[in-house]
């Protein structure tokens, strides 16, 4: 519905500029969704055996490894999205920054839900919040509409993220905690309050770097400058963040053993 309510009550230019913006997250977020996508068989078959404490252990890794994924995916949006379009496509054709940061956060939404979504679907949650699309539907498009007239495209994105915020990102993982899984949710939500911070604090710092390196005007050399330090930054601080997590350490473990497999198999070879 954003596109029809660009068109309608912001303008068609608006809908072409802002279509080169969503190319681009939609490809980005096709790539991320292969991770969890894939999971969804393995899942199925997993609670379908075990029981609900170690699944929800598993809960917890996979969710930990999204918030990852799509934080620093998020943070490099933020950072490069303008600065892309510039070299792609020219000057002309970027948007004000105020509708980069609300397509990363919807970005960012859609990933912290992508994953209640796929373990509330392996663990068989279809009739509980039956009617959550069609309210937030709804409220998307009273809330795209009246925003419209005061912030523009900016409106309309921030009308989907409000929509999400009254339904989806409080009873999403309510429900998947108290009939997924049978415990709290507390836990959960706590931990994002230091993780949105956190982001936050990565990204203002990525973009202040980036205004810096940017200030003479963006050219092919300083954008892949500027890419490398988006690559590098914000996962060493991830690292440092998250080094003594029990998530994160699942993971190493997993990459360790990988590699070490393939070294004594090219040593065997």
């Amino acid at each position: 519905t954003d596109n029809i309510i660009v068109s309608a009550f912001v303008g068609i230019t608006q809908v072409g500029l802002f279509s080169n913006y969503l190319l681009i997250t939609n490809a980005v977020t096709a790539v991320l969704t292969q991770v969890t996508g894939a999971l969804m068989g393995s899942l199925g078959n997993y609670f379908a055996k075990e029981d609900k404490a170690s699944g929800y252990g598993i809960f917890k890794k996979v969710e930990f490894l999204n918030f990852w994924l799509y934080g620093f995916s998020t943070i490099c949006i933020i950072t490069l999205l303008n600065p892309f379009i510039t070299i792609w496509l020219g000057e002309s054709y970027k948007m004000p920054f105020s509708v980069v940061i609300w397509t990363s956060i919807n970005f960012f939404v859609a990933g912290f839900l992508n994953t209640l979504y796929t373990f509330r679907s392996t663990l068989g949650l279809f009739t509980q919040g039956q009617y959550r699309p069609i309210i937030v539907a709804a409220l998307n498009i009273v809330l795209s509409i009246v925003f419209s007239q005061f912030w523009g495209v900016s409106g309309i994105l921030a009308a989907t993220f409000v929509s999400r915020a009254c339904v989806n990102l409080w009873y999403d993982p309510w429900l998947v905690h108290k009939y997924g899984f049978n415990v709290s949710v507390k836990p959960f939500l706590k931990k994002y309050m230091f993780r949105i911070p956190f982001i936050v604090v990565i990204t203002v710092a990525t973009v202040w770097i980036s205004n810096l390196i940017f200030l003479n005007g963006v050219t092919l050399w300083s954008f892949v400058l500027v890419t490398i330090i988006t690559a590098v930054l914000p996962n060493i601080l991830f690292l440092l963040c998250y080094r003594k997590d029990e998530s994160f350490k699942y993971f190493l473990d997993i990459v360790r053993n990988r590699l070490l497999g393939k070294l004594i198999k090219g040593n065997n070879n």
